[in-house]
């Protein structure tokens, strides 16, 4: 079931990118394909996979977001990052999604409690993901 559903998400995944590009909207919208966490490297007791925060993966593209491209890495079980790769997080990930859509990355919104706060939190940008 999960090979079924992962081509099936693969292909809408693909469709999306190819009809932003045909409508010449990509270069102008941003995607992020994500969850909230990785899941557990190896099969827990129940024989599922728990959260697992020290390492996860995500699809960043459009805006001026460079394609193609691979950025960080773990070590060969998935257990952590590897030694001569880059940690980046989840503020990481939003400087560089701001920066792909040309919003700066001083800028600040306020919170429901008039509380400011910026969004990626003084990150900068994953510098392989930009040209």
């Amino acid at each position: 079931a999960c090979a079924r559903l992962s081509r099936q998400a693969d292909a809408g995944f693909a469709n999306l990118v190819r009809d932003l590009r045909e409508r010449g909207r990509l270069d102008r919208t941003l995607i992020i394909w994500t969850g909230e966490f990785g899941r557990t490297p190896r099969i827990n007791a129940n024989t599922g996979r728990d959260h697992w925060a020290r390492c996860w993966s995500c699809v960043i593209g459009g805006g001026s977001i460079k394609g193609g491209v691979a950025a960080g890495a773990t070590n060969v079980d998935g257990t952590a990052v590897a030694d001569n790769a880059t940690p980046y997080s989840s503020e990481h990930l939003m400087a560089s999604a701001l920066k792909g859509l040309g919003i700066s990355l001083n800028t600040t919104y306020t919170t429901k409690n008039n509380r400011p706060k910026k969004i990626a939190n003084g990150a900068q940008p994953i510098p392989e993901l930009f040209a």
